[in-house]
């Protein structure tokens, strides 16, 4: 009986080890992959800096102003010019006259794109700027792509977890390591598209405006005029019409009250009246 007891706590202790090294090992592993992720920054970084072969990555953007002299021909051609080049707008807006877009076209094409746009009408203004962010793109990508590596090896131990406490360990870890996942591959997916699709201000002034900062004329000025002029007659009327059409029943009303309390009738007199007659008997 005494030997079984003895094989039995042999085993368990052998047991109890055999789990503390698996936990280790897991986060050994696990902190060999941080160490590189850390260091494949500057793999990719080197990379950048002395390989010539590397793609470099822009974000490309630009600001183009032109004076039109009909500004539905100059939407129709710019609606052709889209359609040619597979862009498209995210915003668009209008004020005084000038039309303002927002325009997304693909970057290998956007330079053709751009040139034509010049052609609808005289050029006022342009702009454009190029921003280096290679190093951002590599580094970004290869910090996801090991994070990935490291989700398919905590994958791995939560197969071979051998109790509730290493399985709940295992499982916060991959919660987390999901949420950076997540996080880093949406700013990546917003990085790739500002790198594939260039963006253009393009803003479209119409025939009154000869020039960038317009100057209101006479004419102008002396319709202004009258037009406010004409709100002011047309708010007195209407606090007139107003005055008659409440001022008149409530003055009525308030005549009638002071008719009923204080006037002929005089409901409020009377019983003044009244009440000092009582006060001058009792005190006879």
């Amino acid at each position: 009986m005494k030997k079984i007891l003895l094989l039995l706590c042999i085993i368990q202790l052998f047991s109890s080890c055999a789990k503390k090294a698996f936990s280790a090992a897991g986060r050994a592993e696990a902190a060999s992959y941080d160490s590189a992720s850390s260091k494949s920054q500057y793999r990719s970084n080197d990379a950048e800096t002395f390989n010539p072969d590397v793609s470099r990555k822009f974000i490309v953007t630009a600001s183009l102003t032109l004076h039109l002299t009909d500004l539905e021909k100059g939407e129709a051609i710019l609606t052709e010019i889209m359609g040619k080049y597979n862009a498209y707008t995210t915003e668009t807006s209008i004020y005084n006259d000038v039309l303002y877009y927002t325009i997304k076209v693909p970057a290998d094409i956007y330079k053709e794109c751009f040139e034509e746009l010049k052609t609808i009408g005289k050029i006022e203004y342009f702009d454009e700027s190029r921003e280096d962010v290679t190093l951002n793109y590599y580094d970004l990508e290869g910090r996801l792509n090991t994070k990935r590596e490291l989700m398919k090896k905590y994958q791995e131990y939560l197969g071979k977890a051998a109790n509730i406490e290493e399985i709940m360990t295992v499982e916060k870890q991959i919660a987390e390591l999901q949420n950076e996942i997540e996080r880093m591959g949406k700013d990546f997916t917003k990085l790739n598209n500002s790198i594939d699709f260039s963006t253009i201000r393009l803003a479209l002034n119409g025939p009154r405006n000869n020039s960038v900062y317009y100057t209101e004329s006479i004419g102008d000025k002396i319709k202004n005029l009258f037009n406010g002029f004409g709100g002011y007659v047309s708010t007195t009327i209407t606090i007139l019409i107003g005055l008659i059409i409440y001022g008149i029943p409530t003055l009525i009303i308030l005549l009638l009250l002071y008719l009923l309390l204080f006037g002929k009738i005089g409901i409020l007199k009377k019983v003044w009246r009244l009440l000092n007659d009582k006060k001058i008997k009792n005190i006879k």
